[in-house]
């Protein structure tokens, strides 16, 4: 196995194979000895959930909103809710272990080179390319942060001095309105010195700033953030409603098997390649195997919405063909792979 992680251990790793090609299928017990193995790709959707908390908490000043402030539009009860914002869809290619092939090296002959990638996939025979293989994983689960806190250190002294919560609110409701004629002066240059242009727009904002803060202590404040989490889903056949992940009004995005949130869906509809040919011979000589992919569409809803929908090319759910072992006997024969797909892109001289 060491010489099998040395042999991907870089993003293009050209390896020296030999004449009289043989490629046979191999299974992970199988040793490898003077052999080379390769993959072909599979298609894994990357499903990037992002949904949205909206936190209502009331003020400690509620139950004088009325009587102070004389609003009616103010917030009584705390409460948290989520709900699935937004859906992206993407594909990501990753080596199928079904689908791994082991190239026999026979002795004293020498011929064409095989270009992987990192995860072993192949993708050039006698010549190298250069693409971005890069994999980007995105983190699992990533969440903005979110302020619920009630700014009391805007009160004047003598309200934070104040020993019951109806003189606070009282003494709290007249800062606010001081506050407001305070602004409407700036605002109407009664103010005898006015300060600059800019200086006036950060006087203003600031007055505006504490206003909503103090404000808040009496209607309440309404807060919300977004959370993104990322799912896998491998198409492997046509299927209806299962249940992918979960939307819980109280916990948000959750996985398939928490019973507590609504279920979101993925539909898979597969559009199947089939090739006619037996290609699990490990006897006979074969050539370079290689994909001819199959396709699939690709639906995320909760049974009333879509929230995504794509096609996808997935070789999995195609067949796999050879090249005659012939092509391969002289050296002048260039193959190029689409490593996403397994397709053959180019076949020159």
């Amino acid at each position: 196995m060491k010489k099998y992680a040395f042999l991907f251990a870089s993003l293009f790793t050209t390896l020296n194979v030999f004449s009289q090609t043989n490629v046979v299928p191999f299974l992970p017990n199988d040793p490898i000895g003077d052999g080379i193995v390769y993959y072909l790709p599979k298609t894994v959707v990357n499903v990037e959930a992002e949904a949205e908390q909206t936190i209502q908490k009331t003020g400690p000043f509620v139950n004088y909103a009325r009587l102070y402030l004389g609003v009616k539009d103010f917030i009584t009860k705390n409460k948290t809710s989520w709900n699935l914002k937004s859906v992206k869809l993407r594909t990501i290619a990753r080596p199928d272990h079904d689908r791994a092939f082991k190239i026999i090296v026979a002795p004293n002959t020498v011929a064409p080179f095989v270009t992987l990638d990192k995860q072993g996939i192949i993708c050039a025979v006698n010549t190298s390319i250069e693409k971005n293989q890069r994999i980007n994983r995105k983190p699992n689960i990533a969440s903005e942060e979110i302020d619920t806190v009630f700014c009391m250190n805007l009160l004047g002294q003598e309200a934070l001095m104040a020993n019951s919560i109806p003189k606070m609110a009282e003494l709290a409701a007249k800062q606010i309105y001081r506050i407001r004629e305070n602004r409407a002066n700036l605002l109407s240059g009664e103010n005898e010195l006015l300060p600059d242009g800019t200086a006036l727009k950060e006087m203003i904002a600031k007055l505006e700033s504490d206003e909503r803060e103090l404000t808040a202590l009496f209607i309440g404040k309404i807060a919300t953030r977004t959370t993104k989490r990322n799912f896998e889903y491998e198409p492997q056949k046509t299927e209806r409603a299962t249940v992918l992940f979960r939307i819980s009004r109280r916990e948000g995005i959750v996985t398939s098997d928490n019973l507590t949130g609504a279920p979101i869906y993925v539909n898979c509809e597969v559009f199947r390649q089939e090739v006619a040919e037996n290609n699990d011979k490990r006897t006979s000589e074969n050539g370079i195997f290689y994909t001819v992919p199959g396709k699939a569409h690709i639906v995320i809803t909760d049974n009333n919405t879509v929230f995504a929908e794509k096609d996808v090319v997935a070789p999995q759910l195609g067949g796999i063909a050879a090249l005659p072992a012939a092509l391969f006997n002289k050296s002048d024969v260039k193959v190029e792979f689409n490593p996403a797909t397994g397709q053959i892109v180019s076949i020159k001289k």
